[in-house]
């Protein structure tokens, strides 16, 4: 990074720091807005550059003042929000490595092994999807029933999504039509047939930061290989991006075609949007799910709330597939805050990273937030010469983007994990440069 964009980022961050000073929410908005989509132009850390998109996706959207939804956020809360991002970019502009490439890199191959395990579980999954089509619905057209699905069952339907990562970095992976119908798409369809859009994006998302990697990093095998997606990347990318914002958006309108929500006018005419205009039709999704996250925040920490659980908030949502009744933090913060204080709270909420951490640890949870972070680096240092750390990162980002907007640790971020090092002891480590 050059002297002179060094210089306009350190502006952008004093105008931000005497904004909220000086109590001017719009001024600390705009201020930081501008620090974190130039800091994602000019930075030339790979890492921190997915992370600065985000970062700017989740500050920029939720914090617009345009609505009543979930009532106003305080400038402190933004505050915390800015100062927990900062030092996340900074320690990554610190402690990444560049885009040097490795003098040494080392990949795997599949074996037979992987083969019998891949099917065995392609078996058990669509058994599964069966037993949930016939004893519940069809949960593609009624979206609202896949809410009574076991989370065992849940868990093993969905722990095929990281498969197609597995194929993509095995050395010997060729992706020809019939291949990539196989090995790539059957691992996600029955999770988009339980009505999963969210984690099925995350895995797009992973298989676009992997195929990034290739081309910064190589081999060149696998350049020469994807070369097709390489060559037409733009279309690619845009294509992806069509297809995440219909399966946003039409999930986000179908969903509110039922009797439990309201519509999306009737949303903006209830919490007072500012206008019903394009562009706000336009960010509502994205506005709807973030505003929520951050909403929550703002009262557990303006209103100062504490955890009424005997033990962390953060962690209670690991139990809930054990045998009994064993109630989710979102429905307890539902029903022990926000119904305990007259509300008419029905659905499990989600407080986001922040919000779920700061419930039971105060100000430490800027501090945790960023060594979760500091982890994300260590393995995408380690990914630059090893394509299994390299696989893991590409998992690891988007589980982090999810962590970071739900709010609570679940099993099932720890799943696709368990399915990676299941398949790696069939997996053959080769040196490929």
């Amino acid at each position: 990074m050059k002297i002179n964009d060094i210089a306009l980022l350190s502006f952008f961050l004093m105008l931000a720091f005497f904004s909220y000073f000086l109590g001017s929410y719009i001024g600390f908005y705009i201020s930081f807005s501008f620090f974190l989509i130039f800091f994602t132009f000019k930075t030339d850390k790979i890492n921190a550059r997915f992370i600065s998109i985000f970062f700017f996706m989740y500050f920029s959207i939720p914090f617009l003042n345009i609505s009543t939804y979930r009532g106003e956020v305080d400038i402190q809360v933004m505050g915390l929000y800015a100062l927990t991002q900062f030092l996340i970019l900074l320690m990554m502009t610190l402690f990444e490595k560049g885009r040097s490439k490795p003098v040494a890199l080392y990949g795997f191959v599949s074996t037979g092994s992987t083969e019998l395990m891949f099917w065995c579980q392609m078996i058990i999954i669509y058994m599964m999807v069966l037993y949930v089509y016939s004893s519940i619905g069809v949960i593609l057209i009624r979206q609202d029933l896949r809410f009574t699905i076991s989370p065992a069952i849940e868990y093993i339907i969905k722990s095929g999504l990281v498969l197609p990562l597995i194929w993509i970095f095995s050395y010997n992976f060729r992706p020809s039509s019939i291949e990539a119908i196989k090995k790539l798409v059957l691992p996600i369809l029955p999770s988009i047939l339980i009505g999963s859009r969210g984690t099925f994006i995350m895995i797009v998302i992973s298989v676009m930061v992997a195929m990034y990697m290739f081309r910064v990093f190589g081999p060149s095998d696998f350049v020469k290989r994807y070369y097709f997606i390489f060559r037409k990347s733009k279309r690619y990318l845009i294509v992806a991006s069509v297809l995440g914002v219909l399966a946003l958006y039409t999930g986000f309108y179908i969903r509110r075609d039922g009797e439990e929500l309201i519509t999306a006018n009737e949303l903006l005419f209830e919490y007072e949007f500012i206008s019903s205009s394009l562009w706000v039709k336009a960010i509502l999704p994205l506005y709807i799910g973030l505003r929520e996250s951050v909403g929550i925040t703002n009262r557990i920490i303006m209103d100062d709330i504490y955890n009424p659980a005997d033990y962390p908030m953060f962690f209670m949502e690991m139990i809930t597939f054990l045998p009994g009744h064993q109630e989710a933090p979102g429905i307890v913060l539902a029903r022990d805050i926000y119904m305990a204080s007259g509300s008419d709270e029905k659905y499990s909420l989600t407080p986001g990273i922040l919000g779920g951490l700061y419930i039971d640890y105060g100000m430490l949870s800027v501090l945790y937030i960023v060594i979760i972070a500091s982890i994300i680096i260590y393995i995408f240092n380690k990914g630059i010469s090893d394509l299994k750390y390299r696989m893991i990162y590409a998992l690891s980002i988007v589980q982090f983007f999810h962590l970071y907007h739900r709010g609570f640790l679940k099993l099932e971020y720890f799943v696709p994990y368990f399915v990676v090092f299941a398949y790696m002891f069939t997996l053959k480590k080769v040196r490929l440069t």
